[in-house]
């Protein structure tokens, strides 16, 4: 057994010697999967959101350009625009009891908005997995400002 196990390190090490390039390349492609794993704000689906909306009175905060905001958003959604993201303590600190659930186009963004949220004390703050592309896709509405 220690000698099948000696065998296989002197594999293992002549491997890495003549492939010292692709094992590079391995290591940092594992570390940067396992950062953004780690990184990664914490989300809910579409029908998660709804019950956090009726269950936890969560507020939702839509980071989308004010004119994709107004051609069709969540129903009492709130508009803060991601080139705006230093006015959410501002604009938001009368929710900071209440889970936020942050939301843009694809859920890029948001995760971006909440990483923010959360170092400025929002610690209740998620994304909508997918973003208003997954609520319409579960068939949820979207309401405009004349509605």
């Amino acid at each position: 057994m220690l000698e099948a196990f000696i065998f296989f390190m002197e594999q293992l090490s002549e491997f890495v010697i003549n492939h010292w390039i692709l094992v590079t390349a391995f290591c940092v492609s594992c570390s940067l999967l396992l950062s953004s794993f780690l990184n990664q704000a914490s989300g809910l689906s579409a029908s998660e959101v709804v019950m956090a909306v009726n269950r936890e009175k969560a507020v939702i905060v839509d980071v989308r350009e004010e004119k994709e905001f107004m051609s069709g958003h969540i129903a009492k959604a709130i508009n803060v625009p991601r080139k705006d993201f230093s006015l959410f303590s501002e604009r938001l600190k009368k929710h900071k009891n209440k889970p936020l659930i942050v939301c843009c186009s694809s859920g890029s963004i948001s995760i971006r908005a909440v990483r923010e949220l959360k170092k400025i004390g929002f610690e209740q703050s998620f994304i909508l997995k997918g973003g208003v592309v997954a609520w319409k896709s579960a068939n949820y509405p979207l309401v405009k400002p004349s509605e």
